[in-house]
């Protein structure tokens, strides 16, 4: 029996599914998604990397280059961006940069903290964790956490019309249960 004829339906139907998901992906309407998908790869690369390659550095003049540098020039790099495009393509593209420098940045969060040439200190996870946790809130429950802004300032006395809130943010929920 030929394998070949057997596997590239299967194949052929994941490819056919990732194509999907990302072209649904690349609609997605909210730039603090496209920060979250910059950063989340680009934490645990780079905490993978160090682990696991712990020499695997730039030094110049014998001065080790650490990744919080390489992230400070990114998230500069994307500020610039952030100020100066139009094009939503390039504001994702921005985003994911920030998203990138975000999470070379918090990585070594203990090392700029303590100004200190240690790596594995307790506030750089708790710093990462905070920043996810931010993220994960900002990108998935921003209309809740307007719902409960708007209720709190006008007391609870004027209702939010369906809608009105989740404009641009991604909808979890089915529309009419927003």
């Amino acid at each position: 029996m030929d394998t070949s004829q057997s596997i590239a339906p299967e194949v052929k139907k994941k490819i056919s599914i990732f194509r999907k998901v990302l072209s649904k992906l690349i609609r997605v309407q909210n730039i603090n998604f496209w920060a979250l998908v910059g950063f989340l790869p680009a934490f645990i690369v780079a905490r993978l990397l160090v682990y696991h390659f712990p020499n695997l550095f730039l030094e110049i003049n014998g001065v080790h280059v650490h990744h919080l540098t390489y992230g400070i020039f990114l998230l500069s790099i994307a500020g610039i961006l952030a100020l100066n495009i139009k094009s939503w393509r390039l504001k994702i593209f921005s985003a994911l940069v920030y998203g990138v420098g975000l999470a070379l940045s918090f990585d070594e969060f203990g090392m700029w903290l303590h100004l200190e040439d240690n790596y594995w200190v307790r506030q750089s996870y708790d710093a990462l964790i905070i920043v996810t946790a931010i993220l994960v809130n900002i990108v998935y429950f921003s209309f809740i956490w307007k719902r409960l802004i708007h209720v709190i300032r006008t007391k609870g006395e004027h209702p939010i019309p369906d809608g009105e809130i989740a404009s641009g943010d991604i909808a979890l929920l089915p529309a009419g249960d927003k």
